[in-house]
């Protein structure tokens, strides 16, 4: 189990080993489908899922409650998505440069092209239509629509006030709603 790797850091816990690989074991699913909301790409988004896990790990005897854990790792896990897509934007110039020959060796292994999409949690058009939105957008259209989580919740998240996640709410929606329809939202 992930909690058994760690078992040289128990004297130290406020949390049960047994606690943890609950929450982990109810939050996996979860974490996951957030990460993927935003990374638009099930393998990155599962790296950096368990990253967020080993993070919280890491610093659990910081938390006092099992909800604040809950909210650590969805933080871990937003800035996990944030990092791992600033990193992959540094590759694409080199990738942009000499994506002919890429996709050439690639393409005769069969592995590479379009795996995005290959658990098949968004059709491909939701997923084009999400990478319209900033990764932010993504996780917070994610965190309201599919996860259903309150502002407040959000706010803690992302370090930013109540009002303003509305806001952006909002816009994502219209942009959502405009690439898909092809019309303004009203």
């Amino acid at each position: 189990m992930v909690a058994d790797i760690f078992m040289d850091n128990e004297v130290r816990m406020k949390l049960s080993e047994k606690d943890f690989e609950d929450i982990v074991t109810t939050m996996m699913p979860s974490i996951l489908k957030y990460c993927y909301g935003i990374m638009i790409n099930y393998y990155d988004a599962e790296d950096v899922a368990l990253q967020a896990f080993v993070k919280t790990y890491a610093v659990l005897d910081r938390f006092e409650n099992v909800m604040a854990v809950k909210s650590y790792i969805y933080k871990a896990a937003y800035t996990g998505c944030i990092d791992e897509l600033r990193s992959k934007k540094r590759y694409k110039v080199l990738i942009d440069k000499y994506e002919s020959s890429i996709k050439e060796n690639v393409a005769d292994n069969g592995t590479y092209i379009n795996e995005t999409t290959d658990n098949n949690y968004i059709s491909d058009e939701l997923a084009a239509a999400l990478e319209t939105l900033t990764p932010m957008e993504r996780a917070l259209v994610y965190g309201i629509a599919v996860e259903e989580k309150s502002y407040k919740e959000l706010a803690e998240v992302f370090d930013k006030k109540e009002a303003t996640l509305r806001k952006k709410y909002e816009r994502a929606r219209k942009k959502l709603k405009t690439y898909l329809t092809g019309k303004e939202m009203e």
